[in-house]
C-alpha cells in the first residue's frame, strides 16, 4: 500500500512537471510508452532519425532512461525532468501510473517496423557505428574478449516455484539444477562463458556461489561501471547468447546475433522473434484441462481469472543441450 502511494505520488509529480513545460516545448518532447531497459532501448533505436530530424527532446526521469538515452544522444538532446526517480525505486510499475495521466500521453509513433530488411540493416549500423565512434571507452577487462571465442548467458530468476505465472515469473527459471549443468556443459566446449547481469539480480549471485572456473566471468565484474558501452561490445563479439527471454538480449537482438531463450511464453512481443532466423525460442509447457500445450500470454491470463488448476513444465536440460549443439 505504500508503495502504491510513493509510485501515486511520483506519477502524479511527473505529470504535473510536464504541463508546466508544455508551453516552452510543446511537441518537441518525446519518450517512450513503456520505461524498462528493453521498451526503452527498442524505443529509442526505432525513433533516432524522427529525434535526430525533427530536434526532438528525449524526456528522462530516471537512471534507466538516463543511461540509455545518453547512449544514443547527445546531452543537449535530453530534457531531465526535476523530479527524478531515486535508484532504489523500480521506475517498471511507474508505467501503469503515468499511462492514467493527461500530460504524459504526448504523440508519438507507435507503428513503426523494425523487421524489415532495411530496417534491421539500419539498426544494425547505427550500433556498430555508436561502437566505433566511443571504443576509447571500452573498459580494459571487456576489450580483451575481443579475440576469445565467448557465450553470454543471461538468466532470470525471482524465485524457486516453477508454477508462478503472475507478472515477469512467466518467463523465469525456477530450476537452477539444469543451469548449472548447461554452463558447464558450455564451458567444456572450450568456450568461455560470461554471465550478463548485475549485483541486485538473484541468478548472478546463485551463479557466482555456486560455480568457479577460469573461464567463467561476469559482467558486474569486468565492467564495475557498467555501462551500456560495455555491454554493446560484448554482445558485438560474443558467439551467442542463451538464457531466459528478457530486455537484456536487446542489443544481440538488434545486431542479429544468434540467441537462444528458453522457459518462455508466446505473446505478441516475442513472437516478432518468428521474423529472425537467428532466435530461437523455447516456451515452457503448460498442462490444464487435461492438455499439455505451450505457455502463452492468453492462456497465463485465463488460468489466473478462473483460477483453473495447472502445472508448468520448463524446458529441460536435455532440449536445450539439443539445440546448443547444432551451433556447437
Amino acid at each position: 500500500m505504500i508503495k502504491k502511494k510513493i509510485y501515486y505520488l511520483l506519477a502524479y509529480l511527473i505529470n504535473f512537471n510536464l504541463y508546466l513545460i508544455k508551453k516552452k516545448y510543446k511537441s518537441k518532447i518525446i519518450h517512450p510508452y513503456n520505461f524498462s531497459f528493453g521498451d526503452t532501448f527498442v524505443f529509442y533505436i526505432t525513433h533516432y532519425n524522427l529525434i535526430n530530424n525533427q530536434k526532438k527532446k528525449v524526456l528522462i526521469f530516471s537512471n534507466l532512461d538516463k543511461k540509455i538515452a545518453e547512449f544514443f544522444f547527445y546531452k543537449d538532446q535530453i530534457y531531465k525532468l526535476f523530479i527524478f526517480v531515486p535508484k532504489f525505486i523500480s521506475v517498471y510499475p511507474l508505467n501503469h501510473f503515468l499511462k492514467k495521466k493527461k500530460y504524459f500521453k504526448i504523440k508519438q509513433n507507435l507503428n513503426i517496423d523494425y523487421t524489415n530488411k532495411i530496417a534491421k540493416k539500419k539498426h544494425k549500423h547505427l550500433l556498430v557505428n555508436i561502437l566505433r565512434t566511443n571504443y576509447e571507452q571500452v573498459n580494459s577487462n571487456i576489450k580483451l574478449f575481443k579475440k576469445k571465442k565467448f557465450v553470454l548467458v543471461l538468466i532470470k530468476h525471482n524465485n524457486k516455484d516453477p508454477n508462478d505465472i503472475s507478472g515477469s515469473q512467466t518467463r523465469q527459471t525456477a530450476d537452477f539444477t539444469k543451469i548449472f549443468l548447461m554452463i558447464k556443459y558450455i564451458l567444456k566446449k572450450n568456450l568461455k562463458v560470461v554471465i550478463l547481469g548485475n549485483q541486485k539480480d538473484k541468478s548472478v549471485n546463485i551463479i557466482e556461489n555456486h560455480l568457479k572456473d577460469k573461464n567463467l566471468f561476469f559482467f558486474k565484474n569486468l565492467s564495475p561501471k557498467q555501462t551500456m558501452i560495455d555491454q554493446l561490445f560484448l554482445h558485438k563479439y560474443s558467439q551467442f547468447g542463451i538464457g531466459n527471454d528478457s530486455g537484456g538480449w536487446i542489443i544481440s537482438f538488434f545486431l542479429q546475433k544468434k540467441l537462444f531463450l528458453f522457459d518462455s511464453f508466446m505473446s505478441s512481443n516475442n513472437s516478432l522473434y518468428k521474423k529472425y532466423k537467428n532466435v530461437f525460442l523455447m516456451p515452457k509447457k503448460i498442462t490444464y484441462e487435461n492438455k499439455t500445450v505451450d505457455l502463452t500470454y492468453k492462456i497465463s491470463g485465463k488460468i489466473l481469472e478462473n483460477k483453473i488448476p495447472y502445472k508448468i513444465i520448463e524446458v529441460p536440460l536435455k532440449q536445450i543441450k539439443k539445440k546448443l549443439k547444432k551451433i556447437l
